[in-house]
């Protein structure tokens, strides 16, 4: 399951006065990565469910929330290596 979302590029410049690029993250509902559409074969409320117990990392942003699609995949990558 590898996923390359487009991510945002944006210019910092750091206290040294060197600017330099970030990449923000790309942030996504649960529904855009889950199925019937989204590369995950589970369901939106399993995602969440995860979430909430801190399984796959996420964002609330205002009432909803958000995944990075990127740290999701790493992170269950990571929880399937350990298994």
């Amino acid at each position: 399951m590898e996923l390359n979302p487009n991510r945002a590029k944006r210019e910092t410049t750091t206290d040294t006065g060197k600017s330099r690029e970030t990449t923000l993250p790309q942030l996504v509902r649960a529904s855009a990565l889950t199925k019937p559409e989204g590369p995950l074969p589970v369901t939106s409320r399993c995602l969440l469910q995860w979430a909430e117990k801190k399984l796959v990392p996420s964002f609330r942003v205002g009432g909803t929330v958000m995944f990075d699609p990127a740290a999701v995949f790493e992170s269950l990558n990571r929880e399937g290596a350990r298994k």
